[in-house]
């Protein structure tokens, strides 16, 4: 199976207010605290009601706690509201593992639209910085702030992956990504990734 990095998305740019200043790491998804998702501040965001959603859940691979994506002909974000000074740390760190690339994908046509793996962040930005279409487009995503997502709406295609250890850094400290262990058993061909 051969590894390829996806890419992360910046959907608009939003400023927060400052809540956590002077840390060195602000973790946005620690999935070992959870029992189930979506669990505040956790939350499932679909864009139609006629498009079935993305199915989420836990799950450890090599003894890391991760959110597990699942779409077959489906699409919805796992999303949570944040507050966090970017001048404090501006930098996302997270792993995941992809099932495979959507082979079907084409992000040049509405037919090829979907991935097995997207990382969105949204930034407030004021009415006046963005045009009156730009502002209708960005309307729902404005609301949130972190999101994950697998998406097959499209394709019609079966895909998915894990997602681990979210979290933000300073600009002069690296990720902090906790030691997996290996664990032959919960590989399931998942093509391991780290994104910052």
């Amino acid at each position: 199976m051969r590894s390829r990095l996806l890419c992360a998305t910046v959907l608009s740019a939003s400023l927060c207010t400052p809540a956590l200043s002077g840390a060195e790491v602000v973790m946005l998804g620690d999935f070992s605290r959870y029992s189930s998702l979506p669990q505040e501040p956790w939350q499932l965001v679909r864009f139609e009601d006629n498009i079935p959603a993305t199915q989420y859940g836990l799950r450890q691979h090599q003894g890391v706690a991760a959110v597990e994506a699942r779409a077959e002909a489906a699409m919805a974000l796992l999303a949570r509201p944040l507050q966090v000074d970017l001048d404090q740390t501006p930098v996302l760190c997270w792993r995941w593992w992809v099932d495979s690339p959507i082979e079907q994908a084409d992000m040049t046509t509405k037919a090829g639209d979907d991935y097995a793996a997207r990382v969105y962040v949204t930034f407030d930005l004021p009415d006046s910085a963005m045009s009156l279409g730009t502002r209708m487009k960005l309307g729902l995503a404005r609301t949130l702030q972190l999101a994950i997502a697998s998406d097959s709406d499209n394709t019609g295609v079966q895909t998915g992956a894990l997602f681990a250890d979210l979290h933000l850094v300073t600009a002069e400290a690296p990720c902090r990504f906790p030691a997996a262990a290996a664990s032959p058993s919960n590989s399931n061909n998942l093509t391991d990734t780290n994104g910052n």
